[in-house]
């Protein structure tokens, strides 16, 4: 079955009706549906759903997210669209370490989560696709160049593919 995340912005405005239908979905174990539910205002999200989900304050994703990253993933983006794949000879890409490649990766996700650049899909597609990565870091044999080249080809396909 095909893996699906679902984010749903500014949560906190939702009211305790519509709050309480997500808790339903939220209730029901699918291996296959992620949530990002984004909130400025913990304390107006009702305390069931606040019991069930893990918090990650980033305070302004925009200031967490670090300058370096933004623009090599912006570098990634404007030459993807123009159909080069010359970001792979970057300097920060090549013979990467275990820490680059996460906090790429967490990056990444910032980026995606606050960017208008791209449409829904191919953001839900890419962001699906860097967990599917961290959760890979833990592996012991894993060839970190070959990881990050994985990546930054990934990303490349999703954002030349013709809708």
């Amino acid at each position: 079955q095909q893996r699906r995340l679902i984010i749903i912005k500014s949560f906190d405005s939702a009211k305790t009706l519509t709050q309480n239908a997500i808790l339903k979905l939220l209730e029901e174990k699918t291996v296959n549906t992620q949530f990002v539910l984004q909130a400025k205002n913990l304390n107006k999200i009702i305390d069931t759903i606040q019991s069930r989900v893990k918090v990650i304050n980033l305070v302004q994703s925009e200031k967490v997210l670090d300058e370096t990253y933004k623009k090599l993933i912006e570098l990634i983006i404007t030459q993807s669209k123009a159909k080069s794949l010359a970001f792979l000879n970057e300097k920060e890409f090549t013979n990467p370490n275990l820490e680059f490649i996460n906090k790429f990766l967490i990056n990444l996700q910032l980026y995606f989560l606050s960017t208008k650049e791209l449409n829904q899909n191919q953001i839900i597609i890419i962001i699906n696709k860097s967990f599917e990565y961290q959760k890979q870091l833990g592996s012991i044999n894993l060839n970190l160049q070959l990881t990050l080249d994985s990546i930054l080809i990934f990303i490349y396909t999703v954002i030349n593919i013709k809708e």
